[in-house]
């Protein structure tokens, strides 16, 4: 359902040193609250168990580096994961063939997150091709409570593989974004970043103004910009403000584009200091 917008920009400048960024948010969606129990039927309590995921996404920059930020933010446990990867997207769960690059933390493939914490992947290299992308990973055991935002994902059976290419093994279509909570490419040290920030800027359409700002902007600075969006469709300001940690707001950041719709200027502001 469409919402009246009200744009307020709010343009926050940064110490000129962090203007050559080593890394350059391009994409965060942190959750705002578990995984809800009715997401899907393959994941009805909002756990999983031995299961794969797949999360298409589509970023506005690439880098010759990329990393991965994984979240826990709402487990009680430890979330086990095996087997992430970055790969090209052929539409919805499928990949391109032989895309797909495995993804380390501290140089191992079994990732451990602990309760309520969250993590960065080692750098890789993106596949070469497009800035399509899909990250697939597998939840080993019983995972606790999954950390989640809204998006479109797609999830296996239990005993489900990531490393899987065929799209067919993924019959659960999920409305939100389980584990995923942020991108960073690597920069160019000219490169500057900008930050969207809001619910209204996650909206899908092509002809939305974060789209058609996007485009201008590009027109106007050809690869001198990345632009991330921080998605949170649905949430007041209030409540993604509380989402987010000094982790995902690094020093690349050059300014922050602020847009809050009809709800948010009802309810009551954020906290200064959120």
């Amino acid at each position: 359902m469409k919402r009246a917008l009200i744009a307020l920009a709010l343009l926050v400048a940064v110490p000129a040193a962090a203007q050559s960024p080593r890394y350059a948010l391009v994409w965060a969606a942190p959750a705002t609250g578990p995984l809800p129990g009715t997401a899907a039927e393959a994941l009805p309590d909002g756990t999983a168990t031995d299961q794969a995921i797949r999360i298409p996404l589509t970023l506005d920059t690439l880098g010759p580096r990329i990393r991965l930020r994984l979240s826990n933010r709402f487990g009680a446990k430890p979330l086990e994961l095996d087997e992430v990867s970055l790969a090209l997207s052929n539409g919805g769960a499928a990949l391109v063939a032989r895309s797909a690059r495995p993804v380390f933390v501290k140089n191992s493939r079994h990732i451990s997150i602990p309760p309520g914490e969250s993590i960065w992947s080692d750098p890789l290299a993106p596949p070469p091709g497009g800035r399509a992308l899909t990250i697939s990973l597998r939840v080993t055991g019983l995972s606790p409570a999954l950390a989640a935002s809204a998006g479109q994902a797609y999830a296996t059976p239990p005993g489900g593989h990531a490393i899987d290419d065929f799209e067919t093994a993924f019959t659960a279509s999920l409305p939100v974004l389980p584990v995923l909570s942020a991108i960073e490419i690597q920069a160019i040290p000219t490169l500057q970043s900008l930050l969207l920030l809001g619910d209204t800027p996650a909206a899908a359409t092509t002809d939305g103004w974060p789209a058609i700002l996007t485009r201008r902007l590009h027109d106007a600075t050809p690869d001198a910009l990345a632009i991330g969006t921080l998605r949170a469709p649905g949430a007041p300001l209030a409540a993604l403000a509380d989402a987010i940690d000094d982790e995902l707001l690094p020093p690349s950041l050059t300014a922050v584009l602020i847009s809050a719709g009809g709800a948010d200027i009802a309810q009551a502001r954020p906290r200064p200091e959120a």
